[in-house]
């Protein structure tokens, strides 16, 4: 199989990227991808692979896929590929900004409990018997974000409840399916989706009897 390791390192060096594990860091590729790429089978890769690919190597989509296999794309194959490879683009410049944007308003919601944690640690250790009121004065801004984005929890802490595998995370294999356990920690589903199954036991924890 031809190998085009001297094409590809032409272009990690017009890109300032030194060696393979460096561009398989970069575009996040597997060593399959990387080796795919090297022997011009980039057709064997996934499109957000070559779009990465292609835009840490600084070149067309188009190019990278008819330099690195043997495809001969048309010109309307052309235009496809550069437009798909804009909207990857733009897409993923939308998913940075509402990341950035939601992490924003995790800290504005918890800035409360995030201002005042490290001095609630200091006095907790110098003064074990720190009445417990206090520390659940400052969750109420997590009861709230919670609130606000509509989490629901999967029951309620020493509840007893029917063991459900899909909503239910045992501390036992061999519990079953609908049988009593009682919920150590709750868990988190928004909507239809489980995002934190419950931690349920057999048993109720001392504190509860």
């Amino acid at each position: 199989m031809k190998s085009h390791d001297a094409l590809l390192r032409n272009l990690m060096q017009a890109a300032g990227i030194s060696t393979w594990r460096e561009l398989r860091q970069k575009a996040k590729l597997s060593r399959g991808a990387l080796n795919a790429l090297r022997t011009g089978q980039a057709e064997k890769l996934k499109l957000a692979d070559l779009n990465r690919a292609a835009s840490i190597l600084q070149v067309p989509l188009p190019n990278l896929i008819q330099d690195f296999s043997g495809i001969e794309l048309a010109s309307e194959s052309v235009e496809t590929a550069q437009e798909l490879q804009r909207l990857h683009k733009q897409l993923e410049q939308q998913e940075g900004q509402l990341r950035h944007q939601i992490r924003a308003e995790l800290v504005e919601k918890l800035k409360p409990l995030l201002v005042q944690y490290p001095t609630l640690q200091q006095v907790v250790q110098r003064r074990p018997d720190y009445p417990a009121q206090q520390v659940l004065a400052l969750l109420t801004c997590l009861g709230n974000l919670l609130e606000d984005w509509q989490l629901e929890t999967i029951g309620q802490v020493w509840q007893q409840v029917a063991y459900d595998p899909e909503s239910h995370q045992p501390d036992e294999e061999d519990i079953q399916a609908g049988e009593p356990v009682y919920v150590r920690f709750v868990g988190y589903r928004l909507r239809d989706q489980v995002l934190v199954r419950a931690k349920v036991s057999r048993t109720l924890p001392s504190l509860a009897a």
